[in-house]
């Protein structure tokens, strides 16, 4: 082999050897943005997750106000209910003691 042709060998070579790291390069800093990428958007999902235990703590504690409400009426509409029951019998007690006076 002659010298020229092993220096073309050589420069073909080296050629190639940059294309492979150019290539090797890119490939890094492609793996380098989508890994930010990733951490990014794992920080996100981390951040509504807790957004979304808040808002699960508020709809809970509104559940529960609800339902206290619900039955501190439900007690209120007994009462009411008792009390109109009493009107009823102190009324028609009221009836029968003013019809025995009056015969």
């Amino acid at each position: 082999m002659t010298l020229k042709i092993k220096a073309k060998e050589l420069r073909s070579g080296y050629i190639q050897l940059e294309d492979a790291i150019k290539e090797e390069e890119e490939r890094e800093r492609q793996f380098s943005t989508v890994s930010k990428e990733v951490t990014r958007l794992t920080h996100e999902i981390s951040q509504i997750n807790t957004q979304i235990s808040g808002y699960q703590r508020q709809v809970r504690d509104l559940e529960h106000e609800i339902q206290t409400v619900a039955d501190r009426l439900a007690k209120r509409n007994s009462e009411h209910e008792k009390l109109a029951e009493l009107q009823d019998k102190l009324s028609t007690a009221v009836i029968e003691s003013d019809s025995k006076k009056v015969s």
